[in-house]
């Protein structure tokens, strides 16, 4: 089944959010923000920079009450997005639901753009609840700039007498990066987490070597 997001653009490049929304370390907090807005009674969503269908395609939103979608720019009022048509953000506070989702990560300026705009009450999330822990990133003002998510996933058999050996090299102590680490998580046959270690590199062009025999 294809996802209908752009993973990679001949213009801008790899796409951060795609990255964003799907790295296996926010599995756990993107399965509770889901949860929660299952759970509420009514959700309206503010779709501003047009994550809202990516989202949806990798983390399912079927069981949230969504009461309509809200967008800022005037082009988009009237597409369609889950196959709704997307209504003015000044007409939000309208809407029933009592929970509003910004579908957008540092939402802190979006939401206080909406602040009175927004139903008095409404609780606001944000795709914020799903961020990686800040020592993970390399710009912490700009959670989509790009140096925060060039990232590159290995995964290793280890069974059957079959195993994985993964040679490369530290090339970004090429590029000025200083005390480089690697971050590892080891996962379970049904994807939950089982260990998480980190492993700091020798300076310079050194030769990393990775062994699934050796994690096991």
């Amino acid at each position: 089944m294809a996802l209908g997001i752009e993973t990679f653009s001949s213009l801008n490049g790899g796409n951060s959010f795609f990255k964003a929304v799907t790295h296996p370390e926010v599995a756990a907090s993107a399965a509770s923000l889901v949860a929660r807005l299952s759970k509420a009674r009514g959700v309206a969503v503010y779709d501003p920079l047009g994550f809202l269908e990516g989202f949806a395609a990798c983390h399912d939103l079927s069981g949230a009450t969504i009461e309509g979608v809200y967008v800022q720019s005037i082009r988009e009022v009237g597409c369609s997005r889950l196959g709704r048509a997307a209504l003015p953000i000044s007409e939000i506070g309208g809407t029933g639901a009592e929970t509003i989702l910004i579908a957008a990560f540092d939402a802190d300026r979006l939401a206080g753009q909406i602040a009175q705009l927004a139903p008095k009450g409404a609780e606001v999330l944000s795709l914020d609840a799903m961020r990686l822990e800040p020592d993970w990133l390399t710009n912490p003002a700009r959670y989509l700039d790009p140096q925060n998510f060039v990232t590159n996933f290995a995964f290793f058999r280890d069974r059957d007498g079959r195993h994985t050996r993964l040679t490369t090299v530290n090339y970004w102590a090429g590029y000025g990066a200083a005390e480089v680490a690697i971050e590892f998580t080891l996962f379970d046959a049904a994807g939950a987490p089982i260990a998480r270690w980190r492993e700091r590199l020798a300076p310079g062009a050194s030769a990393i070597v990775v062994d699934s025999r050796d994690v096991r």
